[in-house]
């Protein structure tokens, strides 16, 4: 119920907002921010690889797989999470 609430929060939010919650505290907030501005097709490139650095595993994750997606399936580098930010 949580996370649904999480993800309308951002699904509504504006997008000055949305890019404030891609540096909220919580885990969950940033990974569902990630997934509305991708869903919008938010040109965020610079905001969602500062993610790759982030402090939680699925944040970085999900920022990586975004990534791909906007440069049509072709990865850059291959995941490595032993060292985030790569």
């Amino acid at each position: 119920l949580a996370r649904g609430m999480i993800k309308k929060q951002a699904d509504d939010a504006n997008d000055s907002d949305l890019r404030k919650m891609l540096e909220h505290k919580r885990a969950e907030v940033r990974k569902a921010a990630l997934a509305s501005a991708e869903s919008r097709g938010l040109s965020w490139g610079d905001a969602i690889i500062d993610r790759t650095l982030d402090d939680d595993a699925a944040v970085r994750r999900a920022a990586y797989d975004i990534l791909v997606r906007f440069n049509r399936g072709t990865a850059v580098a291959p995941w490595d999470d032993t060292s985030p930010g790569h």
